[in-house]
């Protein structure tokens, strides 16, 4: 539902930021699976010589999805939306990345990729509403932002 405590609500809020950011600065691909960023408590531990090649933990128990108390379909959802963005517009085929404005002290990144421009604010609880960025006139963005 809509509401819920203020941390769940909270890490579903920086669950999606980590996401978004990255997608959008990620190398030419991204990811999307239900492990442990999807809240799975169970340890992942892929079938390696250490633990003797076994499977046991090799699997997530992907019936949870569906569970009605959880929130693992508004993560589903935004990872659908974010994959539907990029391949419209495509910034993971940009190999560069112009940084417009990195502010260590406001916490907030500014960059374009492709034709798209994403700003982060980092920080845990300052709102950055008056911070302006400078756009040259070589920087081409797309209409659909």
């Amino acid at each position: 539902g809509a509401g819920g405590d203020s941390g769940a609500l909270r890490g579903m809020a920086a669950l999606r930021f980590a996401k978004l950011f990255k997608a959008s600065w990620a190398s030419d691909a991204t990811i999307t699976w239900m492990g442990g960023e999807f809240g799975n408590l169970e340890v992942m531990d892929l079938p390696h010589i250490g633990n003797g090649f076994c499977q046991e933990r090799a699997r997530i128990p992907y019936d949870v999805a569906d569970a009605r108390g959880l929130r693992f379909k508004q993560l589903e959802m935004f990872e659908a939306a974010t994959n539907r963005a990029e391949r419209a517009l495509g910034w993971l085929s940009a190999r560069e990345r112009t940084v417009l404005a990195q502010d260590e002290q406001a916490k907030i990144l500014v960059f374009v990729r492709g034709r798209c421009l994403f700003a982060f604010n980092f920080h845990g609880s300052q709102a950055q509403e008056s911070f302006r960025v400078s756009i040259t006139s070589d920087v081409s963005l797309s209409p659909e932002l």
